[in-house]
């Protein structure tokens, strides 16, 4: 159950946006999105009851073994591809992909959650971020303009005492945040492909390809910088993820793909040739919990849910975590089999999922 503070969410102006959520909830029916199965409030306190996902985050995932294997990363990808073919076909742009909202079920299969920044119908939306914080020269830029601002003058009035948490509370976690959001040119669905982008680039590597001490700094590799890979030789990534990467981080959302007609040209990227589009939910994962009982909540990190109050600085990036070997828990053991059709008694099992994700640093 998610538990909402009914005055922070007057103080935060924050009220818009979890009834948007509540609506969304209410009507999605995907196998790749969290359900809501009713909601009500008490005097001080706005209540979302939704399905319990037992496998944590792929967040969580992430930090405990480092990058995912090659055919891992495909498979989580692909089902959150769905995920997001759903939401874009009823006018939905989530605003807030990554890792941590992706939750995993007993079957090890993906859930979307987490749909307080989410907006319906929106095609193309005039943002507030960096109001007052980006000068009016940078403001006028176009989508073709981007790529050559300099840093400098796209953040020059950036106030490094504000807090990050408050500044990015409605607009999305920072290192996953569209270059057209930063610097304010209205923005629809493409944001979602480009935060696609950052998070298979995230799944194979094991950190995010630009970062920052600063939001400033952040921003401006972000808005500035291309694609840097790791050496080939100890970090392998095949060329068809490469591609797939490079083109969901065009800096001109016109030029990214997914812009243009959507999931389908996800689908019939090189990147997924062969994959089974209609089975994805049939086929058996590579990594299922090992749960202990139907309450059991070892999955979900809860020194990160308590860390998460604390204001952290930006992603140190792959500067770190490639020069860092990530031991994996003992408890999260991924199958190294072949995937196969799941039995009669395992296919009719339901799922139950989850209605909190962890909000936690990766280095």
């Amino acid at each position: 159950m998610k538990k909402i503070n009914k005055n922070n969410l007057i103080l935060r102006n924050q009220v818009e946006q979890v009834f948007a959520e509540r609506d969304i909830l209410s009507f999605a029916d995907n196998p790749f999105v969290v359900s809501m199965y009713c909601s009500f409030e008490t005097k001080k306190h706005l209540c979302l009851v939704m399905e319990y996902v037992e496998g944590g985050d792929c967040g969580t995932l992430l930090k405990n073994i480092g990058p995912l294997p090659a055919d891992m990363a495909r498979f989580y990808f692909a089902e959150t591809v769905l995920a997001v073919e759903y939401l874009h076909s009823y006018g939905i742009v989530h605003r807030d992909l990554k890792p941590d909202n992706l939750l995993i079920t007993a079957l090890g299969h993906i859930k979307l959650t987490d749909f307080g920044l989410s907006k319906m119908g929106l095609m193309s939306l005039a943002t507030n971020l960096y109001e007052g914080y980006i000068d009016s020269e940078t403001r006028q830029f176009s989508d073709k303009q981007v790529s050559r601002v300099a840093p400098k003058k796209r953040a020059s009035k950036y106030n490094p005492n504000r807090s990050i948490r408050s500044l990015f509370q409605v607009y999305g976690t920072p290192e996953y945040i569209a270059p057209e959001v930063i610097l304010r040119q209205g923005y629809g669905k493409p944001v979602d492909w480009w935060s696609m982008g950052i998070i298979l680039y995230e799944f194979l590597i094991g950190c995010v390809p630009f970062f920052g001490e600063t939001a400033e700094e952040l921003f401006a590799h972000t808005v500035n910088d291309d694609i840097e890979w790791p050496d080939s030789e100890d970090w392998p990534v095949q060329s068809e993820a490469k591609d797939i990467i490079t083109q969901l981080l065009q800096q001109n959302p016109r030029d990214r793909l997914g812009t243009q007609t959507g999931a389908m040209e996800m689908k019939e990227h090189v990147y997924f040739l062969g994959m089974d589009w209609n089975s994805l939910l049939r086929q058996k994962a590579e990594f299922v919990p090992q749960l202990s009982h139907e309450d059991d909540t070892s999955y979900f990190d809860i020194k990160s849910v308590l860390d998460s109050a604390k204001t952290k600085p930006m992603s140190s990036g792959c500067k770190t975590s490639m020069t860092t070997t990530k031991p994996a828990s003992p408890s999260l053991t991924i199958s190294t089999a072949p995937r196969k059709e799941p039995t009669a008694e395992t296919a009719t099992e339901a799922p139950t999922t989850a209605a909190t994700s962890t909000a936690k640093q990766r280095k």
